[in-house]
């Protein structure tokens, strides 16, 4: 080995170490300073965390990737020292929690009550005001799966907490497992376990996000192993959690449809829609107030807020006159048709691609850049998927997404000079999701690199 290449080498053995270390670092001071940081320097950790995940997928790719201990250490680390922090920047958590208590302690259906039914609640004053008279949002499964936490919990906040953001850091952490499997890819594992919006947004808010992330990655997988019994089951699991886990399920079966057969796609169409059904109907009629959650709300990081603007809704502009909620009640609905006709778009353009992963993440990411409500955590039912996915540009703009997310809600709260607020809520709000969208039209139906394979129907499962 000459000089030169031997520099080389030790150089690019130190960066990707290096990295990690910048990385780890900026992500625990987010943790450790979320309220009282500057935003100039949470925006930088924010950036600085996305550009070390990058370097060391650099690296990985000119065959030196990094070493997968160091990777789960810091990622074990951040994940432990977000769980014993409270929860920073969003109360969803006493919703689950006063949700789950609806039941536990009250024998009643969070669907047909509200918070505010419950006064008297110890855990009603950590419940943000916005959602203290809204039943719940949640599906099924995710009520049982609360009402087994406060019924653990009883009338301890920490005990409450710590049971949905360790329910969060487990799904994380099996997640991690399942990818490392899959990809034995250090820079895949630390997309998802070094990501500031994982550990911040996700573990530390305890959100229930991480749970449809691992349900969807684990239909994935089983849907590649010609198993797509089990894959309906785990799909209709995660729509059981939260319904728009439902944009997976097209992706899901137009590929299966092309590689094993109708046999096959209709066991997975079938059962999945019969889980999601049965578990519905076992939680009664109120439920059902859980698919019409949303449609009214329209969060900053939308491309919908352009037509609102356009429209001029709630100025002088002609069509002022219509009520502001009528409009979102449109609104609304336009994005539930837009999404479903991309995410079948998708589906059905790339079923032939090999990478199944691919075409599931772009499914559910055309939610994250058309749907009228967004939230950054929202972006945790792709993270995972995006992990095994083989072409890189479809990688790097969900992290790019991620990020964008992260840093607009990390400054919403904070105080700005007038100029650099304008600026910010420009960015946010018109320029950002509209070069998103069309980055993602690119990436979406840019043909793709990935081989095809000819469908090859084979032995399947069979239900026992």
């Amino acid at each position: 080995m000459s000089a030169i290449a031997a520099v080389r080498f030790r150089s690019s053995a130190f960066k990707a170490p290096a990295a990690i270390l910048l990385s780890t670092v900026a992500i625990a001071l987010l943790l450790l300073s979320n309220d009282s940081l500057p935003v100039g320097f949470g925006v930088s950790a924010v950036i600085i965390s996305f550009a070390a995940w990058f370097a060391v997928l650099q690296e990985e790719d000119r065959g030196h990737p990094a070493d997968i201990r160091v990777v789960a250490t810091a990622a074990g680390a951040l994940m432990l020292l977000a769980i014993a922090l409270s929860p920073m920047g969003s109360h969803d958590v006493w919703s689950y929690t006063m949700y789950g208590r609806m039941v536990s302690h009250y024998g009643v259906s969070p669907y047909t009550h509200v918070p505010h039914d419950f006064p008297h609640d110890p855990f009603l004053p950590l419940v943000a005001r916005g959602w203290r008279n809204t039943s719940s949002v949640y599906g099924p499964v995710f009520v049982v799966f609360s009402a087994i936490g406060t019924a653990l919990a009883g009338g301890s906040v920490v005990m409450a907490r710590l049971f949905h953001q360790a329910g969060a850091a487990i799904a994380v952490t099996a997640a991690l497992v399942l990818i490392w499997r899959r990809t034995h890819s250090p820079a895949a594992v630390m997309f998802l376990g070094l990501n500031p919006l994982v550990i911040v947004s996700v573990i530390n808010g305890g959100h229930n996000d991480a749970l449809v992330g691992l349900a969807v990655l684990g239909a994935v997988l089983l849907a590649e192993e010609r198993r797509p019994v089990g894959a309906a089951f785990v799909l209709g699991l995660a729509v059981l959690i939260k319904i728009t886990a439902l944009l997976a399920l097209p992706a899901l079966l137009a590929w299966t449809l092309y590689r094993f057969g109708r046999r096959a796609a209709g066991h997975l169409a079938g059962l999945s829609l019969a889980t999601v059904t049965f578990g519905y109907a076992l939680a009664g009629p109120g439920a059902l107030t859980a698919l019409n959650s949303n449609h009214t709300l329209l969060s900053r990081s939308s491309p919908w807020q352009v037509a609102h603007s356009l429209l001029g809704v709630g100025t002088g502009h002609p069509f002022a006159g219509v009520p502001r909620s009528e409009w979102l009640a449109v609104f609304g609905l336009g994005s539930i048709v837009v999404v479903s006709t991309v995410a079948a778009a998708i589906a059905w353009r790339r079923r032939r691609d090999s990478d199944l992963g691919a075409i599931v993440a772009l499914a559910l990411t055309a939610y994250l850049v058309a749907g009228i409500y967004v939230l950054p955590w929202y972006a945790m039912w792709v993270l995972p998927t995006a992990c095994i996915v083989r072409r890189r540009a479809t990688m790097v703009y969900i992290a790019a997404l991620g990020a964008f997310l992260s840093l607009i809600y990390l400054a919403k709260d904070r105080a700005l000079p007038g100029t650099v607020s304008l600026g910010w809520w420009w960015l946010g709000a018109y320029i950002g999701p509209v070069v998103l969208l069309a980055a993602f039209g690119f990436v979406a139906f840019h043909p793709s690199r990935a081989t095809e394979v000819a469908p090859a129907p084979g032995p399947l499962e069979t239900v026992s």
